[in-house]
């Protein structure tokens, strides 16, 4: 799948290298004339013509750190359909953050979870890995990533939630976390671990809410420790709009017959009545 592009760049990747004193993320001083620039190029970035997509990422190249509002774009770039546009975005982006391109090349070349954990550590600075983190997410639930596991998963679940806690995609890759069945060459108890730690991750999402429907159907129909979780999850979420969906599947599980549950319900229910 990768073959073409492989032969373009390459990079090896060292978990060392990329300390919190890198600079990855540092602010750009960008002139209005320069933002004014960075546009046109991010927007031929997503151009019809091949050519014009190699060009707008060569651009932003060339004008190194000033264009550090563009790592985004050119991560989103590297996952074009063709290879020169690949290259040219990931050249690119390594001139304008050096640091943050080589993790970009790391995690889409090489599959490097260890750059994925870095890119967790580094936080929301890391926000521009975002696309390429959620394609090897994809990935791996796919059975399309020659690393796929479960534990994997969660790792790439977890850097979403650090680093893109306000991205649409990032929000619903966890909450699908949440209902994973099965996967391709993910055993059961690791796809068991991706929704116990899914049901957690919404905690940091900005659009936590729209988990709710999914954290009902955890509540009630998972295992103990998952289903703990879940009620955790929905006393954070609770508010006047959902109140009555929530309370009245709660108040359904008073007498459940684990206790942990039972623990959580009345604990759950307790909060209503402070909010």
């Amino acid at each position: 799948m990768f073959a073409s592009f492989l032969k373009l760049i390459r990079v090896p990747f060292t978990v060392a290298l990329f300390s919190m004193s890198t600079g990855i993320g540092q602010a750009a001083d960008e002139s209005p004339e320069t933002k004014a620039i960075l546009k046109g190029f991010c927007t031929d970035l997503k151009s019809k013509k091949v050519d014009d997509r190699v060009k707008a990422a060569e651009a932003i190249g060339e004008l190194g750190p000033k264009a550090l509002s563009a790592c985004r774009p050119l991560c989103e770039a590297m996952l074009d359909k063709n290879a020169k546009v690949k290259a040219a975005a990931a050249d690119s982006l390594k001139k304008v953050d050096k640091k943050l391109g080589d993790l970009a090349v790391a995690i889409y070349v090489n599959l490097s979870i260890e750059a994925v954990e870095q890119a967790a550590v580094l936080g929301t600075v890391a926000e521009p890995l975002c696309p390429l983190i959620w394609t090897m997410a994809s990935q791996i639930s796919a059975g399309e990533a020659r690393i796929g596991n479960g534990s994997q998963l969660v790792k790439c679940l977890v850097a979403l939630a650090k680093t893109s806690p306000d991205d649409p995609g990032a929000n619903a890759m966890i909450i699908s976390g949440i209902s994973l069945i099965q996967a391709t060459g993910i055993y059961p108890k690791e796809i068991a671990e991706v929704r116990s730690e899914s049901t957690v991750l919404i905690r940091e999402m900005k659009n936590k809410k729209q988990a709710l429907k999914a954290l009902l159907n955890a509540a009630g129909k998972d295992t103990a420790v998952i289903r703990v979780r879940a009620i955790e999850s929905l006393a954070i979420i609770y508010d006047e709009d959902n109140d009555k969906l929530i309370t009245k599947t709660l108040e359904g599980m008073r007498f459940d017959e684990s206790v942990p549950v039972r623990n959580a319900v009345d604990i759950a229910l307790e909060t209503f009545k402070k909010k």
